[in-house]
């Protein structure tokens, strides 16, 4: 990435790619460090962003009813 600038894009746009098929903790954490590193327009970060979202699946932090709400509370800001 550093040697070759030009190559920066469709090497991010190809970890983007791979990185849900990787099992292997290690080479997750290098591939994550290495889109944190060197995404560097707002379209590369959210594009990451969205490819860690996706990897992660819903996050089961709040019980939500069926109108999509949080039972929790009542206005709610979630």
């Amino acid at each position: 990435m550093e040697t070759h600038p030009a190559l920066r894009p469709s090497v991010l746009e190809r970890l983007r790619e791979a990185l849900p098929t990787v099992r292997t903790s290690r080479v997750v954490s290098c591939g994550l460090w290495v889109l944190a590193e060197y995404s560097s327009s707002e379209e590369e970060v959210l594009a990451a962003l969205a490819v860690v979202r996706e990897g992660l699946g819903p996050l089961p932090l709040l019980a939500v009813d069926g109108a999509g709400g949080c039972m929790l509370c009542e206005d709610c800001w979630c």
